[in-house]
């Protein structure tokens, strides 16, 4: 609930912070395909899933039956219900990087040596082709319709002669447009300077922003094919200043939607990095928006008028903010193959961003290019070259060579940036280095060395940003509807039942996730341990003490061995919630060493066996049935660790992601068989392995043909029956009778009788 609150858990081994995994739990249950911004109503149901979830798993209570009225039976009221909308609507669903050390400090060096060896040879490189580009200059074509003045350098070119403007004419734009900017910029974030006090409240993520802090004109080397270089980049943080395996995030501060701001954020992004507005708190947005932009793009947005927010009038609660993000860390966590993405593509971590400055001002007036680069084309001692496009040529050329002497003697700005990216985005420099020149051999040192990255390891997680606002609890349930705002909070009966319950009130600011954990897990909490201490029975024994896990109130079952209860809990709070030591004090018992065989008398007395007065006969549990096969035939695979396998299936689907696997999963366990909502692994369904959408206690037991089918027909146990056999002939036994021997010895573990 609230791993990402409290001190970093850092596994010796992997170096990562697993507290970071504990919220990832809350967001795997059911989610609908839409979009908050869209559809009303999906934000309620992810965040009713979590309560949902969270009260049956730790509390044994039913708090989302709450969500329209006051429970029925229980003490939980609308209210407190409403009280955890605020608390997990208070914190932000965030895909974070998990690593607590960096992999990447030696391999930056490096690459940081390498560039600034790159940087003269390049120059010099492109300082020669000063001919070469006049030449590709005039050679560009002419748009007879172009007028104006123009954003680009191609721009110019593509004027007809007799509409090169005059001098003054140039002169009166760029003042018009530098006066546009005075008037209606506000400078809300500044990320050029690499002080986070400049940020304004924006965030950046991974370990590419982290190192990404760059001055005007970093380049960028191609790590594929003849380029060197693929561009520069303005001052800013730039995800991909070393490598475009580093992940990246930007991520603003809240910006209520009413009345509508509006905002524009200087970027660049490419690799199906995307860019999407999250309104409240969606936990999974399906707008994400994957265009690439150059660096020094202008990307507009205003909060609150998406062009898609629906429902009544009364939307002032809602809540926005921005994110721009490369694959691995955008909001839609994990990433999927039909949202514009191939299975090569979701596999490659290769993705960028990177963001300079964002200024919030009125809609429609967006920052103005200011035409600086250009004003050297106007200076007394250029020479003029109105109406010849020749000369045009020669001094476009002329400015793109003082250009690259500024940036090869470190003095380069914005614009230069701009007019070096524009001539090799035309082709007018060569980007290419030469071959066997000591230049290709730096490239290829840089491509080597960024081989070596470690891309960073992600989790789907939570931040608090310190935006705690308490919900506002919706009449009926009816997310249109809404009543006054809530407190959030924890449950009241543990307020009224927990001494020193104002500890469990969130500060100002603060979502209320940490004192709810904490409420959670106090001593003085009736209920956390003893619905944990009967979970851990139920698997165990086969029956809980109480035979409803998920449900300690009034329509549950009372538990058959209340003192029982009490006492094992109690000492498992005094044995610092340990599990093992709870799992040693049940087996070790007089009761978990019974017999299974049950007296008649007792049986006459007590049917259900609520009085435990022999061991209750279990079945196996699907995955158990299925890697056993896998034990008996020697096709277990018991490796620990290691990526999902996807389950055979008899019809792929590669839309929705549906995708078969191996027969026999690669001898995995089933632990390591992919889950999915739409189809999970058929052979273990038929077992009775739950649907992984809600919280389930206590798995069904059901009893029909198609699990005696399955065991006969399904194409897993087949072909682990072949495998067996083989494995069997193979071993040589003397007669068909101790080979049979030798199989039952297998199976059951003794010989046979």
């Amino acid at each position: 609930i609230a791993g990402d609150l409290v001190e970093p858990r850092v596994d010796p081994g992997t170096g990562l912070d697993e507290a970071l995994i504990g919220p990832m739990a809350l967001r795997m249950g059911e989610r609908r395909h839409g979009d908050s911004a869209s559809i009303d109503g999906v934000t309620e149901e992810n965040v009713g899933d979590m309560i949902d979830t969270a009260t049956k798993a730790f509390l044994g209570t039913t708090v989302g039956c709450a969500r329209c009225h006051d429970h029925k039976l229980d003490a939980v009221a609308q209210a407190d219900y409403y009280a955890l909308v605020g608390v997990f609507l208070s914190s932000r669903w965030s895909v974070r990087c998990a690593d607590t050390t960096d992999p990447n400090e030696a391999v930056i060096a490096d690459l940081r040596r390498i560039k600034e060896g790159m940087r003269p040879l390049l120059a010099a490189h492109w300082l020669a082709q000063r001919d070469a580009v006049a030449e590709k200059a005039k050679a560009a074509a002419v748009d007879e319709k172009a007028t104006g003045i123009p954003d680009s350098l191609a721009g110019w070119l593509r004027l007809p002669a007799e509409r090169h403007p005059p001098a003054d004419a140039f002169a009166t734009e760029r003042r018009t447009r530098i006066e546009h900017n005075q008037k209606h910029l506000a400078l809300v974030a500044d990320l050029t300077t690499g002080d986070d006090a400049d940020a304004g409240g924006w965030r950046w993520e991974g370990s590419g922003m982290r190192h990404g802090v760059a001055r005007d004109g970093e380049i960028i080397v191609a790590d594929e094919g003849d380029a060197a270089v693929t561009h520069l980049v303005p001052a800013g943080r730039w995800s991909h200043l070393w490598s475009m395996r580093l992940a990246g995030a930007l991520r603003s501060p809240e910006l209520f939607a009413r009345p509508p701001r509006t905002f524009s954020v200087g970027v660049g992004s490419g690799l199906k990095a995307s860019w999407a507005p999250l309104v409240d708190r969606a936990f999974h947005s399906e707008r994400l928006n994957t265009g690439a932009y150059a660096p020094g793009s202008w990307l507009t947005f205003t909060a609150g008028n998406f062009g898609r927010l629906t429902g009544p009038a009364d939307t002032a609660d809602r809540r926005v903010s921005f994110e721009l993000a490369t694959k691995a860390l955008d909001n839609y966590f994990p990433p999927r193959t039909n949202y514009g993405r191939s299975e090569a593509e979701v596999a490659d971590p290769r993705s960028w961003i990177g963001a300079t400055k964002v200024y919030e001002h009125p809609a429609g007036q967006a920052p103005r290019d200011e035409l600086g680069r250009f004003a050297p084309l106007f200076t007394d001692s250029a020479g003029a070259w109105q109406g010849d496009r020749d000369a045009l040529a020669g001094r476009i050329a002329d400015l793109v060579v003082a250009a690259v002497v500024r940036w090869r003697d470190g003095a380069c700005s914005g614009d230069d940036v701009l007019v070096i990216n524009e001539a090799l985005k035309e082709k007018w420099l060569d980007a290419a280095a030469p071959a066997g020149s000591p230049l290709a051999a730096l490239v290829a040192d840089s491509r080597a060395a960024e081989k070596r990255i470690v891309p960073d390891r992600v989790i789907g997680s939570m931040a608090d940003w310190r935006e705690g606002a308490d919900a506002r609890l919706a009449i009926r349930g009816v997310p249109d509807d809404l009543g006054e705002a809530v407190p959030r909070g924890t449950i009241r009966f543990l307020r009224d039942t927990i001494p020193d319950s104002d500890a469990f009130t969130p500060p100002p600011g603060a979502s209320g996730r940490l004192e709810f954990a904490r409420s959670i897990v106090d001593p003085h909490n009736p209920l956390t341990a003893r619905v944990y201490v009967n979970r851990i029975w139920l698997h165990l024994c086969g029956e809980g003490l109480v035979r409803t896990p998920d449900d300690f109130g009034h329509l549950g079952e009372p538990p058959v061995h209340g003192p029982l209860l009490d006492h094992l809990a109690a000492r498992f709070v005094e044995e610092g919630w340990s599990t093992k030591k709870l799992v040693r004090e049940i087996v070790r018992s007089a009761t978990w060493r019974q017999a299974s065989a049950a007296r008649a008398e007792n049986v006459a007395v007590d049917p259900e066996n609520r009085l435990w007065h022999h061991h209750p006969r279990r079945r196996l549990e699907a995955e158990a049935i299925r890697d056993s096969m896998l034990a008996v035939s020697g096709r277990l695979d018991r490796t620990l660790g290691g990526p999902p396998i996807d389950p055979h299936r008899a019809k792929e689907d590669p839309a929705k992601r549906l995708v078969s696997g191996p027969v026999d999963g690669h001898g995995r366990r089933s632990i390591y068989i992919k889950m999915t909502l739409m189809e999970p692994p058929r052979f273990l369904a038929v077992f009775n392995q739950p649907l992984p959408r809600v919280t389930v206690g206590k798995r069904d037991r059901s009893t029909v043909p198609e699990q005696a089918l399955a065991l006969l027909n399904d194409p897993f146990v087949a072909a682990m029956a072949d495998v067996w056999a083989s494995r069997t002939v193979a071993a040589a036994p003397a007669s068909v009778a101790a080979g049979a021997a030798s199989m039952l010895t297998v199976a059951f573990g003794h010989e046979p009788d």
